[in-house]
């Protein structure tokens, strides 16, 4: 697993044929980093990891998926994607 916090100036990918090698590649922004990996067939879970955290603590905290959209200004069907890790949550989102 590769996991990228802020910038990577170069990132290290893990061959897929050779267990334990690895490819200097020239980085960028995380999103790019992330791109990257999943085409190379890579898992994404962070973005699972962030969605079942948000999901949880939501729960936790007994609001409905409709109310935090709604404190939030986001729309509904974005907030649940998010959730489920299907998509990424954009710089706009924040403190709800």
């Amino acid at each position: 697993m590769i996991v990228i916090i802020g910038e990577a100036i170069i990132d290290l990918i893990e061959s897929k044929e050779a267990k334990g090698q690895f490819q200097a590649v020239v980085g960028g922004a995380n999103n790019n980093v992330a791109l990257a990996l999943a085409r190379r067939g890579s898992k994404m879970r962070f973005r699972h990891a962030l969605g079942e955290a948000l999901r949880e603590t939501r729960h936790e905290q007994k609001h409905n998926l409709r109310d935090v959209a709604q404190r939030g200004c986001i729309a509904l069907g974005y907030l649940s994607e998010i959730e489920r890790g299907h998509k990424e949550v954009s710089s706009r989102v924040k403190n709800v």
